[in-house]
């Protein structure tokens, strides 16, 4: 159940948090690192990856930290967004690092634009059909 106040003393809700934090402050902070690497391919791929996962998990400490639901229904649907983006940035990542280039090609990426903004206009749009979440 979710936490009436903004912050709790409960030990499950201070260690979310506290998780969630940690992981956005450790792959945002990979982020930037990743940025050194010498492959202009695998650079874009894990600094992608590694950002979309920070923000992706600093989104659930948004959640976790809101007093209102609406509040928490802003930063949940951030979340499912870039949390989503994350997956296409890891296939990126896979392709470049293991020496393929599928993530070159013009009809995956388009493929995959052409998903991603389905599945997120069908997050967007839950309110009115409700079939999301």
């Amino acid at each position: 159940m979710a936490p009436s106040s903004v912050l709790t003393s409960e030990p499950a809700y201070l260690a979310y948090l506290a998780v969630f934090a940690a992981a956005a402050a450790g792959c945002l902070l990979g982020a930037q690192r990743a940025r050194r690497i010498e492959d202009a391919d695998v650079r874009h791929g894990l600094t992608c990856l590694l950002g979309s996962s920070g923000l992706w998990a600093l989104s659930h400490v948004g959640v976790l930290l809101s007093p209102s639901l609406p509040l928490k229904t802003v930063f949940y649907e951030a979340g499912l967004i870039v949390g989503f983006g994350t997956v296409w940035a890891w296939l990126w990542f896979c392709s470049s690092y293991s020496g393929r280039s599928l993530h070159r090609r013009k009809a995956a990426r388009w493929g995959a634009l052409a998903v991603f903004v389905v599945v997120t206009a069908a997050k967007l749009t839950n309110p009115w059909h409700g079939l999301y979440f």
